[in-house]
């Protein structure tokens, strides 16, 4: 009840039941000899999501892109993209007509142009040299802002320009699904900006997207929907709005630190009948961007939203017991994230 750890769910609220599924995996597991990279992962990315794939370190997110996009070979699981089953090598060159993917530093001929670069990978990619490959690459160009520079050469362009030609790249053929991995890495600020407003670009076109990164702050903006795993397991998935609401807490300032040692004991040992929908409250430190921090430095910050803080605010009262300040915690993503990859792996999912 009281002080668990954040709920490691496994249950997804979809966009709604006659969604299309673009990509599935199903119990997806790669084995290094006796190290498991992904175990048994089952995600599920609909037409139109914005996904993000997330997790720490060294938690199987650059083995898993790997493995949708049949670079390597899973030893159990089922991919499937598009309606074609990853497994089966005729089916995975269909579905790969389809799809783009940046997975590493994408190389491109340095004293090229963009355009010519692009007009290369569309000929080498089997698309015919005629007008209207012409007029695709002249729209993606345009679609990635590098219509004006794309009689440069490519050894001239700033780090975000050359992320921005390769997204271009992938653009080229009309994927239903981009696949970036780490697409903002090693961007100054504007470059960071100049892709997740790309990405928004990107989508509202219809193409669905699957992006990994440690940007928590881009992903929040970006991401309609995200997994996140640690040691190759699910941890959550989910809409980002869902999952940060499951979240709401409000924080209760007071003015004795004895008074919130005093509020946390009652609520964690009467609330039974009055505040049955409770599940934690504990004592925390006091937000650093907070306009008024208590003697001492801390909270209580109970699990509750605005709309029962009345309820927990008169649960005190009438023991007198008074708060000075009661705030709701603002939740970001990246709050979520550290919380929840903090805590020890569960083998039976809560629900």
């Amino acid at each position: 009840m009281m002080g668990d750890p954040p709920k490691m769910l496994t249950h997804d609220r979809r966009p709604s039941q006659h969604a299309e599924i673009i990509l599935k995996t199903e119990e997806l597991t790669k084995r290094f000899d006796s190290f498991t990279a992904v175990d048994h992962l089952s995600i599920e990315i609909y037409h139109g999501d914005v996904y993000g794939l997330l997790g720490p370190n060294g938690s199987g997110k650059t083995t898993t892109i790997r493995m949708l996009l049949g670079l390597i070979h899973p030893t159990s699981g089922q991919v499937t993209t598009l309606g074609y089953d990853m497994g089966d090598e005729k089916q995975r060159y269909q579905a790969l007509h389809h799809v783009g993917a940046i997975v590493e530093q994408p190389v491109f001929y340095p004293f090229l142009t963009g355009r010519e670069n692009l007009r290369g990978i569309a000929i080498f990619g089997c698309m015919p040299d005629n007008q209207v490959t012409h007029e695709r690459i002249e729209e993606v160009l345009e679609l990635v802002d590098l219509a004006t520079r794309a009689n440069e050469s490519y050894s001239k362009y700033s780090l975000g320009m050359k992320q921005r030609l390769a997204l271009a790249a992938t653009l080229v053929h009309y994927p239903q699904l981009i696949i970036l991995d780490e697409p903002t890495n090693g961007l100054d600020p504007a470059g960071v900006v100049e892709i997740r407003e790309l990405i928004g670009r990107l989508s509202q076109q219809g193409i669905t997207i699957l992006l990994s990164s440690h940007q928590l702050h881009e992903i929040q903006q970006v991401c309609s929907r995200v997994a996140i795993i640690k040691r190759g397991k699910l941890l959550v998935q989910g809409s980002v709005q869902d999952l940060l609401s499951e979240q709401q807490c409000i924080l209760l300032g007071f003015s004795n630190p004895a008074t919130l040692q005093r509020a946390e004991l009652v609520l964690h040992t009467q609330p039974e009948e009055a505040l049955n929908w409770m599940r934690r409250a504990r004592i925390v430190d006091a937000p650093m961007n907070t306009s008024w921090t208590p003697p001492g430095g801390q909270v209580l910050e109970v699990e509750a939203t605005m709309e029962q803080a009345e309820a927990v605010n008169a649960f005190l009262g009438a023991r007198g017991i008074y708060a000075t300040e009661i705030r709701r915690r603002e939740t970001s993503l990246e709050q979520y994230f550290l919380e929840l990859t903090a805590t020890p792996l569960h083998t039976v999912p809560l629900a």
